[in-house]
């Protein structure tokens, strides 16, 4: 975990894989998708606790993250 300026702590979830392993992995999410993973969502991918995850890749977060988990 780390804090930016605001002290505002930001948590990587995504284990030991690095950012590219993740990139792709989500090759699989591509194809429900109908595009490419976009950064925004590898790094929600990366960042939001598992039920949040779950939530976002079922599409019940619409810009508004607000309530999403980190």
């Amino acid at each position: 975990m780390s804090a930016d300026d605001d002290d505002v702590i930001s948590r990587h979830t995504g284990g030991s894989r690095g950012y590219d392993e993740h990139r792709i992995i989500l090759v699989d999410k591509e194809k429900r998708l109908g595009k490419p993973p976009i950064f925004k969502e590898i790094f929600l991918e990366t960042h939001l606790v598992k039920e949040s995850k779950k939530k976002f890749w079922d599409g019940l977060y619409d810009e508004n993250l607000d309530k999403a988990g980190f």
